[in-house]
């Protein structure tokens, strides 16, 4: 046996990731979540001394939804269609690479033999400070799209129609994607910054828009503000912030309190 196939299960996973996976697989029926990102996913917080990722509470509040209300954000899934959300945030990741780990993301969870219901997916904010374009960043979260999409998010494009997607990757044909605009930063960042964020969003807005079949926008840019916040809005909004670019455990659970509004009309 080769080295490479050492610690590897049937399902050819490394045991690490199987386990990851699998621990968390849950029972046919149960509402499945990829949340998919970077720090702002991840739940970066405090400097980076603590993590309070959103996908926490959204699971418990979805749980309620799917429970018929039950309260179960402190006592657990209980009995019945349970949901699971499986965090895969990345701090400090740029909209490049998250390309291919998305895809390998979702082909670890195909052979871990998951299907996913729903993809949030949040990423660009860390390319806006480098010499990446807006087009650029656009491309890469169009790949991002297609991968869950099965390729119907890049029509015009036919050099991307073979890109894995339903029943290849861990999704299928009724998989709806959640696209979340990229958030409000600190304004001294420039002005070159900031319309490069307002490009990328107004893209991301008529994405949405163009594929409201499967694809539910949520607009974090104007849900939880930063840059433009008016003296009145501050004492508000500024406890939800950490720091220029993340935001504090209040914060977090407010992207998930809203989220799960945004998602309630589609989970069963």
């Amino acid at each position: 046996e080769s080295m490479s196939a050492l610690g590897r299960g049937k399902s050819g996973l490394p045991e690490s990731v199987r386990t990851k996976i699998e621990g968390r697989r849950g029972a046919p029926g149960d509402v499945r979540v990829l949340a998919f990102g970077d720090s702002l996913t991840e739940g970066f917080t405090d400097g980076g001394r603590t993590f309070a990722p959103y996908t926490r509470r959204l699971e418990c509040l979805l749980l309620e939804k799917v429970q018929a209300g039950e309260d179960s954000c402190g006592g657990g899934q209980g009995k019945g269609k349970k949901v699971v959300v499986d965090n895969r945030g990345k701090s400090g990741e740029f909209s490049m690479t998250m390309v291919n780990r998305i895809r390998k993301v979702l082909g670890e969870a195909d052979r871990a033999g998951i299907r996913y219901d729903y993809v949030i997916l949040l990423g660009g904010t860390n390319d806006l400070g480098t010499t990446q374009t807006a087009e650029d960043i656009q491309d890469n979260l169009r790949s991002m799209y297609a991968s869950v999409l099965g390729g119907l998010a890049v029509e015009d494009d036919p050099t991307e129609a073979a890109l894995p997607g339903d029943g290849v990757t861990g999704v299928t044909s009724s998989t709806r994607l959640v696209v979340m605009t990229v958030p409000e930063a600190k304004s001294t960042f420039g002005p070159g910054y900031q319309r490069k964020r307002t490009t990328v969003n107004d893209f991301i807005r008529a994405f949405a828009a163009e594929r409201s079949d499967r694809v539910v926008l949520f607009d974090l840019e104007r849900t939880i503000p930063y840059s433009s916040l008016t003296d009145e809005q501050k004492v508000e909004y500024l406890p939800l912030w950490d720091d220029t670019l993340h935001f504090s455990v209040a914060g977090y659970e407010r992207i998930a309190e809203h989220l799960a509004a945004k998602m309630a009309p589609f989970v069963e």
